[in-house]
């Protein structure tokens, strides 16, 4: 939708001032068109990063929430087996100092069995 008359049909009706104000207004326009497409590609852009960082934004917060959820049963699970060790532990000590009093036993009574 061109407004502005072919330049060809322009030049032989019109001086050079003319022509120079018909070029002025025609690259006024171009650059304000090209303007208008550059703010449009910024503005879009900027949509898109936004939407791209906020889906990082969310696969790292769900990432994080699913590591605390590793972390709690990972510290339950850790508790669960430190109360075994000590179940063993105990266990262990136990048949120790009953051996070692066993020992003592057979000792005391000459080692006659």
């Amino acid at each position: 939708m061109e407004v502005l008359p072919d330049i060809g049909t322009v030049v032989p009706s019109v001086g050079v001032f003319s022509l120079l104000g018909w070029l002025i207004v025609h690259f006024q326009r171009q650059s304000s068109t090209n303007l208008d497409d550059y703010r449009a590609r910024i503005v879009e852009q900027r949509r898109e990063y936004r939407e791209e960082i906020d889906e990082l934004v969310k696969r790292h917060t769900e990432q994080i929430l699913d590591l605390r959820a590793q972390i709690v049963e990972l510290r339950s699970e850790v508790k669960e087996l430190r109360g075994e060790v000590e179940v063993e532990r105990r266990a262990r000590y136990q048949a120790e100092e009953d051996a070692a009093n066993l020992r003592r036993r057979i000792r005391l009574d000459g080692g006659d069995g």
